[in-house]
């Protein structure tokens, strides 16, 4: 559970350590828990979420970088990715970046969101990373001008689901 567990990631704008939870209004960008997420149309969605808005910057960009985490077979990353509600003008692009130990951060994606009504609901297979310490990686950067880009994570979670067929 990323909500649950957001403040165990390091946040950084690229050129500064941030702090979490973060301020609101903060021009280097933040990052704060919000306990009943809503959808961008104003429904409620039932789960937490990660509220992150960029570094005010052209392109800036907020990013948390999470603890390794071991990947078992079956695991899947499940999201909800949004503008929060009342945000028109919002435009960003989530990304999702995984790095094992040392290694170069990798891409399992990246989603163009825009205030407009709707969201991306995400479900990313990790069979390939099975048996792996896996370092997480969220980002959000502003699509140009970072005004009124309050990006949310809603629910962003590790799905474990048990395997049949193993006997013991």
């Amino acid at each position: 559970d990323f909500a649950a567990k957001y403040c165990d990631a390091e946040w950084n704008n690229g050129s500064k350590i941030l702090p979490c939870p973060g301020v609101e209004g903060d021009n280097d960008g933040y990052v704060v828990r919000l306990n009943a997420a809503k959808l961008e149309n104003g429904d409620p969605s039932g789960s937490a979420g990660i509220l992150m808005f960029p570094r005010d910057a052209n392109n800036g960009f907020i990013q948390g970088v999470f603890p390794p985490f071991k990947i078992q077979d079956g695991d899947r990353f499940r999201t909800i990715v949004n503008c929060r509600y009342n945000s028109a003008g919002c435009d960003v692009i989530f990304r999702l970046d995984y790095q094992i130990g040392d290694g170069a951060a990798r891409n399992l994606g990246q989603w163009n969101e825009v205030y407009e009504g709707q969201w991306y609901s995400l479900d990313i297979d990790l069979g390939a990373l099975k048996g792996e310490n896996v370092k997480f990686i969220l980002t959000v950067y502003a699509n140009g001008s970072s005004f009124k880009d309050f990006a949310i994570w809603i629910g962003p979670h590790i799905l474990r689901v048990a395997l049949r067929g193993s006997v013991r």
